[in-house]
């Protein structure tokens, strides 16, 4: 679960004794998304696909629902109003 966790969310990655620090994004931080709480990210639905092919490649549960966002939400996902 700790190599998925990375895919998903990144890390910090230390070398020669914490003397380089050196941030690895993960999917979450390639994709316009919103972080609510320890397991709960909202995402586009164009992004879905990405993130169940992660997921599945390492056996994960999930669920998903779709939502109506506020419009604040509708901007830091990059979100189109119609």
């Amino acid at each position: 679960m700790l190599y998925l966790f990375r895919k998903l969310y990144g890390y910090n990655s230390f070398s020669n004794y914490s003397r380089y620090n050196k941030r690895v994004n993960g999917l979450i931080d390639n994709i316009p998304s919103i972080r609510y709480g320890k397991g709960i990210v909202m995402i586009r639905e164009v992004d879905l696909s990405k993130l169940e092919k992660i997921i599945r490649k390492y056996g994960a549960d999930y669920e998903s629902w779709k939502v109506i966002p506020n419009e604040e939400e509708t901007k830091r996902l990059k979100l189109n109003k119609n």
